[in-house]
Formats: structure tokens, C-alpha cells, sequence
């Protein structure tokens, strides 16, 4: 079952268009949740900081982008590498992460920098492979991307094999682009920017032992609430994933270089601080 991992299962006609997630195990799932105190992890995607062509050969891709991230007042470097220590800072103090350079930027902050972060932004890597899991026999498969999801990432963006940068940066731009259209359209509404909390039943049951004859009761009424909340959520906070199928065919190779970006993590809301 590891192999499957490299499959494309998000560019299948059915879930093509579909907000599709992945994680290594439902454990991981639990240790996620366990993380926020939201039902919906939320982020400000205009809080960013960004690693842009840190190895100076990808020109047209530092040029598509280094004017509009500055218009943005995204926090970020451009042509330079970086320190781990930088990375590692603007990683615990941002709400996104975007890299765009080659591989997944392993080479500027190693996975076992990363596992080591107390608290970890959202990421976006749009490098080759990024997102691939290498396989270690009958161990648990590893990668950056979930290496950021242990440290507390709670989605990241990367490419599953190979890419031109041409194709991947107008797949990058565009998903960009919805997620800062999404906030602006935020601004009015004053319930999206009000953290969604685990609802009183939920709490109820995680914080005390539930007595048998109320059990049934108990379980239908958290059942309700939280399909509600997740409801709600859904209707008034688009999350990062549902953007992320519409941008593949803004690549001229839509099931290539379009099929390569995977979301890692659990539905992230967006929100405006």
C-alpha cells in the first residue's frame, strides 16, 4: 500500500474538482486535532514569508513573482539563500510558507530541523518532487511535506514528481491568487473571522466520562453539533484545499504538471486578522 502514495488519486474525473487531503494515518489525524482548538485550522494566507529562487538559476521564476510578492507585503528572499535559523524563525512566527526553488528545500532547513519546530505556518513548496515520500523497506514512508505536517503544519502544498517552472508557477500563482481573492472577500463578513470552537458537547465529552444511559443521547447530540459547525465552516470559510483542483487547468499541461500538486494535512480555513 506505501507505493500507492505516488498515484495521482486527485486528478481521477471524481475527485478532480474535490477538496482532497492526505495523512499518513488516522493517528495523525487525531494528533492534528489535538493541536487547535478550532474544528477548522485558520491562517491569513497574507501573512507570509517566502523563499524565492534561493539557488539564482531559476530567472523567469524570480521574475513572475518577486514585484507581485513585494505588492503583496509578503515578508520574504529573493536570489539569496537563507540561514536555518531564518527559516526556522519565519516558519514559527508566519501563518504561510511559500518556496519556490528546486526539490522541496531540504538543502536550507534539513527534516530534522523541521520535526523540531515547536509550531510550524501552513507551507507551500512548488519544487520537484516536493512531496514525495521516499520508502525504507516495512517502515513509515518520509518526506518534508510530512515533516512539516508533524510540526505542526496543518496543510502543505507540494508536488508529487517532476515539473517545468513555467507550468508550475502559473498552478502556484493561481492558487495564490484565489486564497488572497478569498480573504478580501472576508472582510465583510464579520461570522468567517470568528475562530470556530469545538462546541460545548464535544468539549463535554473529551473533558468527563459520559454516563452509560446518557451515552446514546450524548453521542447524537455531539454528532449534530459537529456536522452543524463543519457546515458552517464549509459555507462561510472557503478552506486552502478547495482552490488547489480548480488551478490544475491553468496549466498547460493540466494532467502532467498539473496533476503533480497534492495538499497534505487536514481542511485549513482561510481567515483576515
Amino acid at each position: 500500500m506505501r507505493t500507492l502514495q505516488m498515484l495521482p488519486w486527485e486528478s481521477m474525473p471524481i475527485l478532480r474538482q474535490q477538496e482532497v487531503y492526505r495523512m499518513p494515518s488516522v493517528g495523525s489525524i487525531s494528533m492534528m486535532r489535538s493541536r487547535y482548538h478550532e474544528l477548522v485550522p485558520l491562517i491569513d494566507p497574507s501573512d507570509a514569508f517566502y523563499l524565492l529562487n534561493p539557488s539564482g538559476d531559476l530567472k523567469s521564476t524570480q521574475a513572475e513573482f518577486e514585484n507581485w510578492f513585494r505588492d503583496q507585503n509578503f515578508e520574504g528572499r529573493a536570489g539569496t539563500m537563507p540561514t536555518a535559523e531564518e527559516l526556522a524563525t519565519a516558519l514559527k512566527s508566519h501563518d504561510l510558507y511559500l518556496y519556490l526553488g528546486h526539490g522541496s528545500g531540504e538543502q536550507y532547513l534539513s527534516i530534522d530541523e523541521i520535526q523540531r519546530l515547536e509550531k510550524c505556518a501552513a507551507t507551500m513548496l512548488m519544487g520537484c518532487s516536493s512531496g514525495s515520500l521516499r520508502l525504507s523497506g516495512c517502515y513509515v514512508p518520509r518526506g518534508v511535506s510530512l515533516s512539516y505536517i508533524r510540526a505542526g503544519s496543518p496543510v502543505t502544498v507540494a508536488n508529487l514528481w517532476e515539473v517545468t517552472d513555467k507550468d508550475i508557477d502559473r498552478f502556484g500563482k493561481a492558487v495564490l491568487n484565489a486564497w488572497l481573492r478569498e480573504r478580501t472577500d472576508l472582510a465583510d463578513c464579520s461570522e468567517c473571522n470568528q475562530p470556530m470552537k469545538e462546541s460545548g458537547a464535544i468539549k463535554m465529552r473529551r473533558g468527563r466520562k459520559v454516563d452509560s444511559k446518557k451515552k446514546l443521547a450524548s453521542s447524537n447530540l455531539v454528532e449534530t453539533t459537529d456536522k452543524g459547525s463543519l457546515k458552517n465552516v464549509r459555507e462561510h470559510r472557503p478552506t486552502i484545499g478547495s482552490f488547489v483542483g480548480r488551478a490544475r487547468d491553468t496549466c498547460t499541461l493540466p494532467f502532467l504538471n498539473g496533476a503533480a500538486p497534492v495538499c497534505y494535512g487536514v481542511p485549513t480555513g482561510i481567515i483576515r486578522k
